[in-house]
């Protein structure tokens, strides 16, 4: 995986104004049968895309600075899969294109202050992890879903 990241930070080596947020692992070789099946296994998050051409698109925020995928990451998008509002197909099958997850990992959330987990994710993976059992996972074993209020907002009656 180290390669991985090596292999970016050389694609990008002509742009010292701004480093990518993602990158389609296809223009690197073989290392990205490595990602993929990290993908496939549930490990590593990519964006199905079809233009240029369809590949996966993997977002930098997912990886360690040693090109590993950040810690609690596979929990984290096993829980949101699993149990987030994401449409399940016949026969159980769980297929997903990466949108979803991407756009809950990009949107603010109210458990980290209003931060997108994404951007918490590198520092505080314990915390984005806390974030999503807390929102999908309140009470399922009765089914219930309920959110948990903070004491200093005021009751209504």
């Amino acid at each position: 995986m180290y390669r991985i990241v090596a292999g970016m930070r050389a694609l990008n080596a002509g742009q010292k104004s701004r480093t990518p947020s993602c990158i389609s692992l296809q223009r690197l070789g073989k290392q990205s049968l490595h990602a993929s099946q990290l993908r496939r296994n549930g490990q590593l998050l990519g964006v199905y895309i079809t233009r240029p051409a369809p590949s996966y698109r993997y977002r930098l925020w997912q990886f360690r600075p040693d090109g590993h995928p950040i810690d609690h990451l596979a929990e984290i998008l096993r829980i949101l899969r699993e149990f987030g509002p994401f449409q399940q197909e016949p026969a159980g099958l769980r297929r997903t294109t990466g949108w979803g997850e991407a756009e809950w990992f990009l949107s603010p959330h109210a458990l980290l202050e209003g931060v997108p987990p994404a951007a918490v994710l590198s520092a505080t993976p314990a915390r984005v992890l806390r974030a999503a059992l807390i929102e999908f996972q309140a009470d399922t074993s009765m089914g219930i879903s309920y959110l948990l209020v903070d004491s200093t907002c005021p009751k209504s009656v």
